[in-house]
């Protein structure tokens, strides 16, 4: 599980670290910092994945990802360049008994980068054990060394470019164990926020008829997650017993979900109580489309070992508030789950009937505030 994480320097960030349950709720008012939160996680998996420069490039690079509370540079003044250069953003994860650490800064003039790059300031990764901490692997600058077996120093320099995590790039798991296990752990993340309802969404459109054990973050593949979920589990005929099956009756009750097969293609539909025909994804509400995305991530054959979900109420009827708080729940004991949402009524279903560890974001002159401490231990 991840226990902690915590991030400074990111836009509303300046130091936030947050405990994390087996499910973890964050709310508040809109622009407290709720985005920013769910997007520094982003981060961490990009981190991973080896794709940390492009996903601050999107965001504008460096410069605008950076702390926004701090005052702006005077350019007449001698010392804001040595300022805007000492500029840090830092994202660290702590799991069972790993933890991994990654600051970040703005290239300099001399430096061997894009201006866009975020440049790899440190880097560092550690594992727990019985109370104490060793650090396996520590890199400063294009500088890295790493414990071997033996629990002697080994050096490397030069293997890296500064935008370059050590994380996503030496993929050795007998040189680098404890960083292969972190690979593969943040690499499983999957992020769920906003899936697209509009005429050309992939969720309306036609998909490969193969077996999707995990839902991806756009719902590319969702006819083909639902169907893996059922099939591979109950059998062709198991729709109404299985998890999917479930989560659809309680949402809108009386209504089954089926696929529609042609050239090797699926659609999702869903027959409702009243019609003579099914409904296929290009006919279906925005809202019942999106739940059934939902309903997807969440009821997949093969769940990642975390799930973040982004105002997943977003486009729901009220009524749908209770139904997707008790899929969370159940999913929640299979996975990590974090719920980012406006949602006070599904913070409530999730910490009244989950324990779910809830934090209420505030925001003080510009900065994010994270609760003291846990209102619910999860």
């Amino acid at each position: 599980m991840i226990r902690e994480i915590r991030i400074e320097g990111y836009r509303s960030l300046r130091s936030a670290v947050m405990a994390m349950g087996r499910l973890s709720v964050v709310t508040g008012e809109n622009g407290v910092g709720k985005t920013n939160l769910y997007r520094g996680l982003e981060l961490l998996r990009a981190a991973a994945v080896g794709d940390l420069a492009r996903r601050l490039a999107q965001e504008g690079g460096m410069a605008s990802a950076l702390w926004a509370g701090a005052p702006p540079l005077d350019p007449d003044d001698p010392e804001a360049p040595r300022a805007r250069r000492d500029a840090r953003l830092k994202l660290g994860v702590r799991l069972d008994s790993l933890e991994y650490e990654i600051m970040l800064g703005l290239p300099g003039p001399t430096d061997p980068a894009l201006a866009l790059d975020p440049v790899v300031k440190e880097e560092r990764v550690s594992i727990h054990v019985e109370g104490r901490r060793a650090v396996m692997l520590e890199r400063k600058g294009p500088h890295i060394a790493a414990r071997e077996q033996d629990g002697a120093w080994r050096s490397y320099k030069g293997a890296l470019l500064m935008a370059e995590t050590a994380l996503a790039t030496l993929r050795d798991p007998h040189q680098f164990p404890e960083l292969h296990i972190l690979q593969k752990r943040l690499t499983d993340w999957r992020f769920y926020h906003g899936f697209r309802s509009d005429a050309d969404s992939p969720l309306r459109q036609p998909q490969p008829a193969v077996c999707a054990p995990t839902l991806d973050s756009d719902g590319v593949n969702l006819a083909a997650a639902l169907a893996t979920a059922i099939h591979l589990k109950e059998g062709p005929q198991g729709i109404e017993r299985s998890e999917v099956g479930r989560a659809v009756e309680e949402a809108f009750p009386g209504s089954r979900l089926e696929f529609v097969e042609a050239a090797g293609r699926y659609l999702v539909a869903m027959r409702m109580p009243g019609f003579p025909r099914a409904f296929s994804a290009p006919e279906l509400s925005d809202g019942v489309l999106r739940y059934l995305a939902l309903v997807g991530a969440l009821c997949a054959y093969r769940r990642p070992e975390f799930i973040a979900l982004n105002e997943p109420e977003a486009s729901l009827h009220p009524g749908l508030i209770e139904p997707l708080g008790r899929l969370i729940l159940r999913a929640s004991a299979e996975t990590q789950i974090l719920v980012v949402s406006h949602s006070d009524a599904l913070a409530r279903i999730l910490e009244r009937e989950g324990g779910a560890r809830v934090a209420r974001l505030e925001k003080l002159r510009g900065e994010t505030l994270m609760p003291s401490g846990p209102e619910s231990e999860g």
